[in-house]
């Protein structure tokens, strides 16, 4: 038991190897194979100065975020996943309360976090569709 107490860990560039191959593959399945759906649609009534402040703050996760959620409120959010055989699977469906809602409380996104995280990326895109930058 002690034996095991004070073994050096020494960490490497090889720790990284195949960092690159992983992130690869996450935006894969974000971009191909994740779909969020809101039969209710959002909410378009938030106020302008906040879309404003949101299109200011586009980089901003945490402000981002928190546009998000204002969008869903009292709106269904289902989440599918494409399955081996291309088809779409309902893996996540709730309705956001309020904008202040734990996301812990929904299973599917307690189990994985990175999803509403992506459907914040899908949003931030979504407001820079509604409103382009001048040229």
């Amino acid at each position: 038991m002690e034996e095991n107490k004070n073994k050096a860990v020494f960490l490497d560039a090889s720790v990284l190897k195949g960092r690159e191959r992983d992130d690869s593959a996450k935006v894969i399945l974000k971009m191909s194979a994740m779909k969020f759906e809101f039969p209710a649609g959002i909410n378009q009534d938030i106020p302008f100065i906040e879309e404003l402040r949101a299109l200011n703050n586009i980089d901003d996760d945490d402000f981002m975020y928190d546009i998000t959620m204002q969008m869903l409120v009292g709106k269904r959010v289902l989440i599918q996943c494409r399955n081996t055989k291309g088809a779409y699977v309902t893996v996540c469906d709730f309705v956001v309360t309020d904008r202040y809602m734990n996301l812990r409380g929904v299973p599917y996104l307690d189990k994985y976090p990175i999803v509403f995280l992506w459907l914040v990326d899908f949003m931030r895109n979504y407001l820079l569709k509604k409103y382009p930058p001048l040229s």
